[in-house]
């Protein structure tokens, strides 16, 4: 009894067992498999991924910094400088500098200053730069150098601050220099009203650049040559006659307070004044009669040795010569149009040009000009081919 009872169990088991196996072939017909499935195609080996590549860093041979930099108060369109120290422990080929970060309120007057090298192998630049707004960022400089055939470089700090606006001086001519001084000038007769003052003025560690005179409306710069360091012009200026001084100030930086320059306001007669070192002096007409006087000087003493009359008429007819020669008035007329200026250059300030011929007399010529001065007492250059001659 309990045999067949047993085997039905066992029956049973292994019934639900075979149930439970896998299937040893696909549900799916082949057809129904995409390409990528089919057992056809074998299954790729998975690679496990390898080591990254060693990468070599070269040693670090530049290094920059900043040296010195003012740490005082500073103040709009000040120039100041900053001294750098460059380092370079390889074989050095060639160097690089580039500012980086700039946003316009600071100028680098001197971008392309070449390193200098000192006793001790390092390299030295100093660099100018000028505020020009009352918020400003001196920017990192980054200097690169080729190696012993590769790159390496190095970034300085920058410096950002607050600049002080000079602007409560109504005499203030807009420039902050170590200091300024007028080397020369010259004030002539501009019309019945007004005079003409040209001036020579030169500067240290300034902005001459931005120089101006309040009050004035006709007033500009002739020539100009400016450097971070020392900067020069010949400025110009109509005032009226009844001012009695040409008056303005500078800041000057050395110690930090304004400081006055004046000009008396008083006309000289061109016709009879030397010449200045503002105006060219006429050279050829110098050597014309230093000529002149050494002959005459010579035939007076060959008469007075040989005692003969030839000499004598010689020395007289040269006398003659150059009394008329100084006497004579040289006049012509300027053509309509005709542009009479400060200075003998192409790019001095016009100050007359007639609608119609103009008589003038001639008082000198040099580079191309002649110097002229007009029946109503007006001075000037213009160029020889706008003058008809007599």
């Amino acid at each position: 009894m309990l045999k067949p009872l047993f085997f039905a169990l066992s029956l049973l088991v292994g019934v639900i067992g075979w149930a439970e196996e896998p299937m040893l072939f696909p549900t799916q017909s082949p057809s129904a498999l995409s390409p990528s499935e089919s057992p056809s195609t074998p299954k790729s080996e998975e690679v496990e991924p390898s080591e990254p590549p060693l990468v070599f860093q070269r040693p670090k041979s530049v290094y920059l910094n900043m040296m010195d930099f003012p740490t005082r108060t500073l103040y709009q369109r000040e120039i100041v400088h900053a001294t750098y120290r460059l380092l370079v422990l390889a074989n050095l080929q060639s160097l690089k500098t580039d500012f980086l970060g700039g946003d316009g309120s600071v100028g680098v007057l001197n971008p392309n200053s070449p390193w200098k090298k000192e006793a001790d192998g390092s390299f030295s630049n100093t660099f100018y730069f000028k505020i020009q707004a009352q918020s400003f960022t001196i920017p990192k400089i980054r200097v690169s150098a080729e190696v012993n055939g590769y790159t390496d470089s190095d970034e300085s700090e920058g410096r950002s601050g607050k600049a002080i606006v000079l602007d409560r001086n109504a005499l203030f001519s807009k420039v902050i220099a170590k200091e300024l001084r007028i080397t020369d000038y010259k004030i002539t007769s501009y019309d019945n009203e007004n005079n003409l003052a040209v001036f020579r003025i030169e500067a240290e560690n300034s902005n001459l650049e931005d120089f101006s005179l309040p009050y004035y409306k006709k007033q500009g710069v002739e020539s100009s040559s400016f450097s971070p360091q020392l900067s020069s012009m010949i400025y110009y200026v109509i005032l009226p006659k009844s001012e009695e001084s040409i008056e303005f100030d500078y800041f000057a930086s050395s110690d930090y307070q304004y400081r006055r320059l004046s000009l008396p306001n008083i006309a000289v007669d061109e016709k009879v004044s030397t010449q200045s070192d503002i105006k060219p002096k006429n050279n050829l007409r110098i050597f014309e009669l230093s000529l002149l006087g050494m002959g005459i000087l010579l035939f007076a003493g060959l008469y007075l040795y040989r005692r003969h009359i030839l000499f004598l008429l010689i020395a007289f007819a040269l006398l003659g010569y150059g009394i008329y020669s100084l006497s004579a008035k040289d006049e012509g007329y300027l053509k309509p149009e005709a542009e009479v200026r400060i200075l003998p250059t192409y790019n001095s300030t016009v100050i007359l040009r007639p609608e119609s011929r103009l008589k003038i007399e001639i008082l000198s010529e040099h580079n191309g000009y002649f110097k002229i001065i007009s029946e109503d007492e007006k001075i000037g250059w213009v160029r020889k081919e706008e003058v008809e001659k007599n």
